[in-house]
């Protein structure tokens, strides 16, 4: 950004303006009063649509970046090209033709060793500050990149944060409550232990979070 002075010329800024004052520390993850962990607890619901409407805006970003990394409409940089043939021609030099082990190199010099670098540190590039939020963010969308470049089958656990099984059955689920969406309000608003858990309201919240009508609550 060029900004004008009082001489009449022009300083040249970067895309964010250096803070004059020092930043305050920020406070450790722990030290959040209990009256603010207790206001944390209490909305949930709320934090949950705003999750799922935020990942709807931000689905087009993210989708975006792939296609620039992944596309093969435009040609393959030069450098990239003769850094596969080398590879190529060191496997045939040494009688390398497991072609899962040629994948696995070319993977982890271009997608893993740059790209991944560049989603998880955005400032290598841009003259950017992130946050604690955002690296979270960008940690998770890195992470979906590494995965789908490996070869090996994804195990499953209870401490697998990438559990695609349960998306699907819930986009499933999500289909049939739907196709009966009426019938199920209904029902549950005449039900008198699901009024007092306000599970109609609940389910309302939820359709409008996938239906990406959510707005600020």
């Amino acid at each position: 950004m060029l900004e004008d002075v009082d001489e009449g010329g022009i300083r040249p800024w970067h895309l964010v303006k250096p803070s004059e004052e020092p930043e305050p520390p920020r406070p450790r993850r722990g030290s959040l009063r209990s009256g603010e962990r207790e206001r944390a607890k209490a909305i949930p619901e709320i934090y949950l649509t705003r999750l799922l409407s935020m990942k709807g805006t931000l689905q087009k970003f993210v989708d975006d970046l792939f296609q620039v990394i992944l596309s093969t409409s435009r040609p393959v940089p030069l450098a990239v090209k003769y850094f596969f043939d080398l590879l190529d021609e060191q496997a045939q030099q040494h009688g390398i033709s497991d072609q899962d082990t040629i994948h696995i190199w070319k993977t982890n010099s271009l997608p893993l060793r740059f790209w991944i670098n560049i989603i998880k540190n955005p400032q290598f590039v841009f003259d950017v500050q992130t946050s604690d939020n955002m690296d979270a963010v960008l940690l998770v969308i890195a992470q979906t990149f590494m995965d789908a470049c490996t070869l090996a089958d994804h195990k499953l656990g209870r401490n697998y944060s990438g559990d695609l099984g349960a998306r699907v059955a819930l986009h499933e689920l999500y289909k049939y409550i739907n196709k009966y969406y009426d019938q199920i309000i209904t029902a549950l608003e005449e039900d008198g232990t699901a009024q007092k858990m306000q599970l109609a309201y609940r389910l309302q919240q939820i359709a409008a979070a996938v239906e990406n009508k959510v707005t600020d609550l």
